[in-house]
């Protein structure tokens, strides 16, 4: 194998996790990577690198499972933008000199000359050596115009099971966009699980892993100038099997139609709503109390979720792989096409200092055209990502489109209001208001001080395990993973039956609602890595405009303690609008091949 020349390659891990317990993985760190030309006669590639984390795990026995990275790769193709000169027009249909370094997707702006296109018009074809076509029709014709084409950052397909090389010890399986149906050309693989192939605890690591692109089916020719980003997120499997949803709590599901006993999930079948008549399950108070069809994932099925909610570096690190219009659609202060000079930096909560630990801004003076690049600066130094400006800090401040949009960036896809449940419980019965860690709210221990904030290291005094109603010396969300200091229990560390972690606190999470997707929501479906020109994901069987069908589970830091209850579900069908400081996500993908 060579080397594939003009390649510029980083790691792209955005948060690594630290002091967490013996049982749960952390500091996550993945090592230079190298694009080696595997086959160029089928426009193949592989991506080499290194991965590692500690206090990894797979055990036999209960919980049954093991935790994994989620790794995707993100290309820009070119090292710099193609400017195109002496530019003309007839109708979509654009002629220039040399259509050398154009992509599907790039944005196109008219730099000069006459001419102008409207807002999110990209270049829809290469459709030859001289003229490309465009998404939107010029407003004003194109004459002897200079137009820029920006550059984006793609998805990478990558090839079938039994492609990969995964080094001694270690296990690699790809996910596909459709999880269910065969991998094909139109259902590449999106994203592999790395993950320990038997059982053992401790530090794990996978020298010498290789990832097949296709780059040729993406149009890459080899030798073509490629900047190349690896992206992974830690991930715990939830195995396959029956529990039980609901319990006391408002609005809980139920066995039957009235009453505060749990339902038992044994199938991923589907599910009539309870009548008078009829036993089985039910919920109370809000939605369309409506049957669950077969596809809604209810949580039977295996599925890998995030360990943590997302956090703010990998969240700047997503608004740093967007066009300057899809930016625009995932913060607060308006940074659209045509802004140079913001005032109210600290972009999630438009305001010109730090609010409630939401720490991503961007730069006072930008390019009108180009996208932004943002950082996160909790100590409001103008320095950006040192080691106490919150790049570990749960993101909150997000509305449920740009969750929606970040999960399908990541080819991932929200949970369920079912799996949630059965994250925090797995199989056992549930307690009367149970939380994450399966206690009740006797099992509450809040923090009363603080030290290392905003770092790596963020500690609270042990064994605090929640904070509820803003009554922390925090007066926002901690950063990921807090409570599961080196000697926590579940308990004291707030994680869940199956080592996940602030299932119930910290920022509040985005889930499919059973209120109003149940019948339609198809589990098999996740992101592809591709956003609409606009920012928003593109996924049939999402909800369209991205709020209706979407609520909120887990509580916050600032909710009451009620709204941290595994069966609460007072938020679960509110459709809100508005960013909210105790608003987060966490993404899950299902297991199977």
């Amino acid at each position: 194998m060579r080397p594939i020349s003009s390649v510029r390659i980083a790691a792209c891990l955005c948060v690594l996790h630290a002091g967490i317990c013996s049982v749960r993985s952390n500091n996550l760190q993945v090592g230079p990577a190298t694009l080696v030309d595997a086959d160029p006669n089928d426009g193949s590639a592989q991506v080499q690198f290194d991965i590692g984390w500690e206090n990894s795990w797979r055990v036999s026995t209960a919980p049954n499972n093991w935790d994994a990275a989620w790794v995707f790769l993100k290309f820009r193709a070119g090292m710099s933008d193609p400017v195109l000169s002496n530019v003309n027009s007839a109708g979509n249909v654009i002629t220039v000199a040399s259509t050398s370094g154009l992509r599907p997707g790039m944005p196109v702006h008219v730099v000069g000359g006459t001419g102008a296109f409207p807002m999110f018009t990209q270049v829809l074809a290469v459709t030859s050596t001289t003229t490309f076509t465009t998404t939107s029709f010029p407003t004003m014709a194109l004459s002897n115009a200079t137009v820029r084409a920006v550059r984006v950052w793609e998805h990478a397909q990558l090839g079938p099971n039994g492609t990969h090389l995964a080094p001694p010890g270690a296990t690699i399986s790809v996910g596909c966009a459709e999880v269910g149906p065969p991998y094909s050309s139109t259902n590449p693989g999106v994203g592999v699980f790395i993950h320990r192939s038997a059982d053992g605890t401790g530090t794990f690591t996978a020298s010498g892993c290789a990832l097949t692109w296709m780059l040729g089916g993406q149009g890459i020719v080899i030798g073509t100038p490629l900047e190349l980003c690896v992206h992974a997120l830690e991930m715990v499997l939830v195995p396959t099997g029956s529990y039980y949803v609901g319990g006391a709590g408002t609005n809980a599901f139920r066995n039957g139609s009235g009453g505060s006993t749990p339902r038992h999930i044994t199938s991923e079948a589907y599910i009539v709503y309870a009548t008078a008549f009829n036993v089985t399950l039910s919920y109370g108070g809000a939605g369309l109390q409506t049957d669950f069809g077969g596809g809604f994932p209810k949580g039977y099925e295996a599925f890998y979720s995030m360990k943590y909610e997302v956090a703010q570096g990998e969240y700047a690190a997503f608004l740093n792989k967007l066009t300057r219009e899809q930016q625009a659609a995932m913060v607060t202060t308006n940074i659209g096409l045509g802004t140079f000079a913001v005032v109210n930096r600290y972009v999630m909560t438009n305001t010109a200092a730090m609010m409630n630990r939401s720490a991503i801004r961007c730069p006072a003076i930008m390019d009108p055209l180009l996208p932004v690049t943002f950082v996160c600066d909790a100590d409001g130094d103008g320095i950006g990502n040192e080691m106490d400006d919150g790049e570990w800090t749960a993101a909150n401040y997000l509305n449920a489109p740009s969750a929606l949009a970040y999960l399908d960036w990541c080819a991932l896809r929200p949970m369920s209001e079912m799996e949630f449940e059965k994250a925090c419980r797995g199989p056992t019965f549930p307690i009367a208001g149970d939380y994450a860690w399966g206690g009740n709210t006797a099992s509450i221990v809040f923090p009363t001080a603080q030290a290392g904030a905003f770092t790596a290291t963020e500690s609270v005094d042990d064994p605090a395990n929640t904070s509820y109603g803003s009554l922390a010396p925090i007066a926002g969300p901690f950063r990921n993973g807090m409570f599961a200091e080196p000697s926590a229990s579940r308990a004291s560390a707030g994680a869940s039956y199956y080592g996940i972690l602030d299932l119930s606190g910290n920022v509040a999470e985005y889930t499919f609602s059973a209120s109003y997707l149940s019948l339609w929501s198809l589990r098999i479906l996740h992101g592809d890595g591709l956003l609409a020109p606009n920012g928003a994901m593109n996924v049939l069987s999402w909800p369209p405009d991205g709020f209706y069908g979407i609520g909120l589970r887990g509580g916050s830091w600032s909710s009451i303690a009620q709204y941290q209850r595994v069966s609460d579900r007072t938020m679960a069908a509110v459709v809100n609008t508005l960013r909210y400081a105790d608003s987060g996500t966490r993404g899950v993908r299902r297991a199977i091949p």
